[in-house]
C-alpha cells in the first residue's frame, strides 16, 4: 500500500511541475545539492524528488537511481548514481531541448525497482519534472564528464542478453562523471557500422561494442582509431586486428568448464562417476570449452567412465536432452552423473529421470549458466551444481575505462568468471530476483 501511495505522490509531483515549472514555481525550503551532468550535445540536465515521495517509497540514502531520457528523434541518454540527501527539496530535469522528451526514472531500493515514465514538452530548459529525493552531487574531484557510446547488436531479446546490456548501462554512474549513449543495431551488422560511425562523429570518449557479426567492422574501427577513440568489446568480438581495440571483456567460458570438472573431482573423490554427457551446439565456443575439460578428466581418471554422449543441437534443446537420458534408461545403462552443457538441457534430463520413477538422490547433475530455471532446480534439490556464465560484465568494463583514464592500459582480454551455485549458497529469494 505504501508504494501505491508513493507512486500517487510522484504523479502529483510531476503534474505540479508541468503546470508550475515554466512559471518558476517550486517549494520553499533549503536549496538542495545540485546534481549536474551533460549529454553528448552539452545539454545540462538535473533531477530531484520530494522527500515525501521518498519516504512513502522507502527510499533512503545510498539507494541507486537511473535516469533515462530521449529527446524527440535523438538517442537515449542514461545517467546513474546513488541517492544522497533524502531530506533535500527541489531537484529538476532540465534539458535545454525544445520539444517532446520522453523520460524514465528508476530507483532501486534493495532490489525493489520503482519506475516513473512519461513524456513532457520542454521549451529551452524551463519546464521541470520534480519528483522526490535529492541525489548526490557530482564528484567535484573529477569534474570532467566522459561520454561513453555503447553499440549493442540487440538491446532486447532473451533474458541473458537483457541482463548483460543492463549490467553495462548501469555501471557508469553519474557521480563518477559518465554519460552513456545507447545504439541498437537490431541484429544488423550494416546498421551497427552506421551506429559506431555516429558515435565517432559525436566525438564520444569511449566506444563499447557487442558485435553483431564475427566478421566486419574493420573499416569503421579504423575510423575510431584515427579519431583516437578507444574501443572496448563486450562479450562478442569480431575477428579483427588487436590494434583496433583497447580490450575485450568477456565471460570466462573456459574457466567455467574447468570449474565444473574441479567441482566433480571434489564431489566424487575416489568414487566412480559414470557419466552421460549432453553437449550443446557442436562447434560453438561454449560447447568446445565445456567439453574439453571433461574429456581430459575422463582420460586421466580411472574411476570416471563416459556412458553416453549426445547433443541438444543448435537450440540446446531440453526435449532432445530428455530423449538422450530416456535412451540410456531404456538401454539399462549404468550411470550416476549427468554433465549438461546448459541448465535447460539439465532440466530435460531431470524430467526423464522423474518420468522413469528414478530416485534423484542417486544422480549428480552438473550444468552451466545459473539461469533462474537452473537455480530453481538447485532449490528443488533436482540439480546439484550450476556453473554461472555471468552476464554481469559491466563493472569490469567500467574498471577498464578507469584504468585507461588513469593512464594505464588494461589487459587485451579480461575474462570475467561467474560463481558456482549449489544448495549451500542459493536461496529462494535469490532465485526469484534472478533477472534471467
Amino acid at each position: 500500500m505504501s508504494r501505491k501511495i508513493g507512486f500517487f505522490v510522484l504523479v502529483l509531483a510531476i503534474i505540479f511541475a508541468m503546470v508550475f515549472g515554466a512559471c518558476g514555481g517550486g517549494s520553499s525550503g533549503p536549496v538542495p545539492s545540485v546534481f549536474n551532468s551533460k549529454d553528448a550535445e552539452g545539454n545540462i540536465y538535473k533531477l530531484t524528488i520530494y522527500k515525501t515521495a521518498a519516504r512513502s517509497l522507502g527510499i533512503t540514502a545510498g539507494d541507486e537511481y537511473r535516469l533515462e531520457y530521449t529527446p524527440s528523434g535523438g538517442a537515449t541518454r542514461i545517467s546513474n548514481g546513488h541517492v544522497g540527501n533524502v531530506d533535500g527539496n527541489i531537484f529538476s530535469l532540465q534539458p535545454s531541448y525544445s520539444g517532446s522528451v520522453s523520460f524514465n526514472i528508476i530507483i532501486s531500493d534493495s532490489g525493489t525497482m520503482t519506475s516513473i515514465s512519461g513524456t513532457v514538452t520542454f521549451s529551452g530548459g524551463v519546464t521541470e519534472i520534480k519528483i522526490g529525493v535529492t541525489l548526490a552531487p557530482v564528484d567535484n574531484n573529477n569534474s570532467r564528464i566522459y561520454t561513453v557510446g555503447y553499440s549493442s547488436n540487440y538491446l532486447t531479446g532473451y533474458e541473458f542478453r537483457l541482463a548483460l546490456v543492463n549490467s553495462i548501462v548501469t555501471s557508469f554512474p553519474g557521480t563518477f562523471g559518465f554519460d552513456l549513449i545507447l545504439k541498437d543495431a537490431y541484429n544488423n551488422s550494416a546498421q551497427q557500422s552506421l551506429d559506431i560511425q555516429s558515435l565517432i562523429d559525436q566525438r564520444v570518449d569511449y566506444i563499447i561494442i557487442t558485435a553483431d557479426d564475427d566478421n566486419g567492422l574493420t573499416s569503421v574501427l579504423q575510423n575510431a582509431r584515427t579519431a583516437n577513440i578507444p574501443v572496448i568489446f563486450a562479450d562478442r568480438k569480431p575477428n579483427i586486428s588487436e590494434d583496433l581495440y583497447l580490450t575485450h571483456v568477456l565471460q570466462d567460458l573456459r574457466g567455467d568448464g574447468i570449474n565444473a570438472v574441479a567441482w566433480m573431482e571434489n564431489h566424487f573423490g575416489t568414487g566412480a562417476a559414470n557419466i552421460i554427457h549432453i553437449q550443446g551446439e557442436m562447434g560453438s565456443t561454449a560447447q568446445i570449452v565445456r567439453t574439453e575439460p571433461l574429456n581430459q578428466a575422463i582420460s586421466r581418471r580411472d574411476n570416471w567412465t563416459l556412458v553416453r554422449r549426445g547433443t541438444g543441437g543448435a537450440a540446446w534443446d531440453d526435449n532432445i536432452a530428455k530423449g538422450i537420458v530416456e535412451a540410456a534408461i531404456i538401454a539399462n545403462e549404468n550411470f550416476n552423473a549427468i554433465y549438461s552443457e546448459n541448465d535447460g538441457m539439465a532440466i530435460g534430463a531431470v524430467d526423464a529421470l522423474k518420468a522413469a520413477g528414478r530416485n534423484l538422490n542417486d544422480y549428480t547433475i552438473i550444468c552451466f549458466d545459473a539461469t533462474r530455471g537452473g537455480l530453481q532446480g538447485i532449490m528443488n534439490r533436482e540439480i546439484n551444481v550450476s556453473i554461472e556464465t555471468t552476464p554481469f560484465i559491466g563493472p569490469a568494463i567500467l574498471e577498464a575505462v578507469r584504468e585507461h583514464i588513469a593512464g594505464r592500459n588494461p589487459p587485451k582480454q579480461i575474462p570475467v568468471t561467474g560463481n558456482i551455485y549449489t544448495i549451500n549458497n542459493v536461496t529462494q529469494e535469490f532465485v526469484n530476483a534472478r533477472p534471467y
